[in-house]
């Protein structure tokens, strides 16, 4: 049986130790960003890593879908008796969601002790947010004494913490643009940054769509002499398998390589998983969270959605992320032409990360019809949603934004269940 993490995360939330967690954690290191340094990071991780040779390490990265295929690789070996640790980033709704361990998600009691511990471990020498989690991530897993341990890639993969161990079996699930900024520009850039969590003489699966992109995945395989298993070219996915059968079908293959058994458990199709296409029903009105985030994640969505030839009385709540003008406008358009949704509200959000003003700018450029609204402030729309009416709400644009929204609903949940 599957872990309902989002279950487990939502019913065991505590409002008032994530703000002290978060906010201390903010004073201390900032807001998360993107830090690279791999040489700068040894020294605080090296007391991981001849027990770390120990374990079976597996690194997840791509564009869109890594955390699903984490998720999905952390179940599957999970119900086969493997004692697992999970980290995954950002987290939606609780900070502890980055750090699964065998038995769920960390406490907030071992995670409070485990800040104390890190800290101390640091010294006067300040990681980044996300360096600074990570490295209790190690801990937590060095205590639980795992079998196997699953990193899902932050940002691009060369750089990333996570790149300081050497994985058995790596995976990239797809590239698309986005991050460009950071990652350089054009799908052959992006690659390469996330090709950098790849390993000599150690399998490399991929789920490259693109016949442009394996051929460079395969020139890059040969120089650096790693085992490329490319599941298009063998048969495993087609192109017609959407994004969600292609994620169930890398975690199964990965699965394979790091048990070296022959792994024939069942996958399931719907693991219950934070952002992605995550419900919550509140009386008559069931909210959707779908962590579709840029342009490819975006026509993702549509098309599972097309197939699945959603329920009617169904409306799209979007905001975004600070991204270019483009990357927003191509997003919005990707409903113009579709009639998933009777509505759809964009709206801003309050977060150092979010799109703000900007982002009606760019709606009032590309609103199309009756269909796209202006929704100045969302939680006045929630809240005046008719309650005897059902109604699907999917929200998408941005985890943040996500994250937000799943807040002001736990705690409005009253108001929802008149």
């Amino acid at each position: 049986m599957s872990l309902n993490l989002s279950n487990i995360i939502n019913q065991t939330f505590d409002h008032s130790r994530e703000e002290i967690l978060v906010t201390g954690l903010i004073e201390k290191l900032g807001h998360e960003t993107f830090k690279p340094g791999l040489d700068r990071l040894q020294p605080f991780f090296s007391c991981f890593q001849e027990d770390f040779k120990q374990k079976k390490i597996v690194t997840v990265g791509g564009t869109n879908g890594k955390g699903e295929t984490c998720y999905v690789l952390y179940d599957m070996l999970t119900r086969a008796g493997k004692k697992v640790a999970l980290w995954t980033s950002p987290h939606i709704l609780s900070v502890r969601e980055r750090f699964l361990l065998p038995g769920g998600p960390v406490s907030y009691d071992e995670l409070e002790q485990s800040f104390v511990w890190a800290f101390a471990h640091i010294g006067e020498n300040k990681l980044s947010y996300y360096e600074f989690l990570f490295l209790i991530f190690c801990r937590l897993a060095q205590k639980a004494d795992v079998d196997i341990i699953l990193f899902e890639v932050g940002l691009g993969g060369r750089f990333d913490a996570v790149n300081i161990f050497d994985a058995n079996v790596c995976a990239i699930t797809s590239i698309s643009r986005d991050h460009e900024e950071i990652l350089g520009r054009g799908l052959k850039k992006i690659l390469f940054e996330k090709f950098g969590i790849s390993r000599a003489n150690r399998p490399l699966v991929t789920a490259l769509e693109s016949s442009t992109l394996r051929n460079y995945c395969g020139e890059l395989s040969r120089e650096k002499n790693v085992n490329w298993i490319d599941l298009f070219a063998n048969g495993n996915l087609v192109i017609q398998d959407d994004y969600r059968k292609r994620n169930l079908t890398l975690a199964k293959y990965v699965a394979n390589l790091v048990t070296g058994e022959d792994f024939s458990l069942e996958i399931e199709a719907q693991i219950p998983m934070k952002g992605r296409f995550e419900k919550m029903t509140r009386g008559n009105i069931s909210f959707i969270f779908v962590g579709a985030h840029n342009l490819d994640g975006m026509r993702k969505m549509r098309d599972l959605l097309l197939a699945k030839n959603p329920e009617s009385d169904s409306e799209l709540l979007l905001s975004f992320s600070k991204r270019s003008d483009k990357d927003i406008e191509d997003c919005l358009n990707v409903w113009r032409e579709t009639s998933v949704f009777e509505q759809i509200h964009v709206s801003t959000f309050e977060h150092f990360k979010s799109a703000s003003k900007d982002l009606q700018r760019i709606w009032a450029k590309n609103h199309f019809e009756s269909k796209m609204h202006w929704c100045a402030d969302w939680k006045e729309y929630l809240l005046e949603k008719p309650l005897k009416k059902r109604t699907n709400i999917y929200v998408a644009g941005s985890y943040y934004f996500i994250g937000e929204v799943q807040r002001f609903i736990l705690s409005h949940s009253h108001f929802f269940i008149k």
